[in-house]
C-alpha cells in the first residue's frame, strides 16, 4: 500500500472534489507514463491510483458518489488495460474539472 496515511482515515477528511483531483493526478501519471513507453512506471502509476480510487470507494457516503467512482474505475481500468491514450486523457481532463473545483 502506498497510501498507508490515506487509508488510516485521512482520505475521509478530504472533500469529493479533492480525492478525484488526487486520483487525476495518477491517472495523468499513467497516462504520460504510457506515452513514454515505460510500461513499468505506468503500472506503478495504475496501482497508486486504483489505491486512490478503491479508497474513495471506501469512504463515499452518499451512493450517487459510489456508483459515479465505481464507473469510473470501469473506464480507467480499460483504458489501461487496452492503452487506450485517448481515452486516458479524456478522463485526465474529467478529474482536472475536480482540481478545478477544489
Amino acid at each position: 500500500m502506498q497510501h498507508k496515511s490515506l487509508a488510516e482515515g485521512r482520505w475521509a477528511e478530504l472533500t469529493f472534489s479533492q480525492q478525484m483531483a488526487n486520483v487525476g493526478s495518477e491517472v495523468s501519471r499513467t497516462k504520460n507514463w504510457l506515452i513514454k513507453g515505460n510500461d513499468q512506471q505506468a503500472e506503478r502509476a495504475f496501482e497508486r491510483c486504483l489505491e486512490l480510487i478503491y479508497l474513495t470507494i471506501q469512504f463515499a457516503n452518499r451512493s450517487a458518489i459510489y456508483r459515479e467512482v465505481c464507473r469510473f474505475k470501469e473506464f480507467f481500468c480499460k483504458a489501461y488495460l487496452e492503452k487506450d491514450i485517448n481515452e486516458l486523457l479524456y478522463l485526465d481532463r474529467y478529474c482536472m474539472q475536480f482540481a478545478m473545483n477544489k
